[in-house]
């Protein structure tokens, strides 16, 4: 059973929630998630996430892993790589929510590669527990 602990913060505009998880290892890093503040007075639809909107980070949790790692993303190519390097998940997400299965991955560390709102590759350390 995990517990997790949120704390959040407000700079002007700009929201931030942490999220740390505890399960039977202990205390996980803690994850910081970035929320976009939008004026719907304008007509944006704040829930969008798509061509007129990119979202501007990969949020991948629970980490550690241990049965599936869930990622919230604005699309594109998703990969999750071994310690090595060598691919051992990879598929083209739409935006959203994506889960990745992980409960066959043997226990270690693997990288999260996905590509931020430029078109950039981004890496992200993720452990797997079973």
């Amino acid at each position: 059973m995990a517990n997790y602990l949120f704390s959040g913060s407000v700079v002007g505009n700009r929201y931030r929630i942490d999220l740390q998880e505890r399960n039977s290892c202990g205390w996980g890093p803690i994850v910081p998630h970035p929320l976009e503040v939008i004026d719907c007075s304008g007509g944006v639809d704040p829930f969008r996430v798509g061509t007129n909107r990119v979202a501007s980070q990969t949020a991948a949790y629970p980490n550690p892993a241990d049965q599936e790692l869930t990622l919230e993303q604005g699309g594109g190519p998703v990969t999750l790589t071994d310690a090595q390097g060598r691919p051992v998940r990879s598929q083209t997400a739409e935006p959203g929510r994506v889960l990745l299965d992980t409960h066959q991955l043997p226990a270690g560390l693997y990288f999260l590669e996905t590509r931020d709102a430029a078109s950039q590759p981004v890496r992200q350390q993720i452990r797997v527990t079973h």
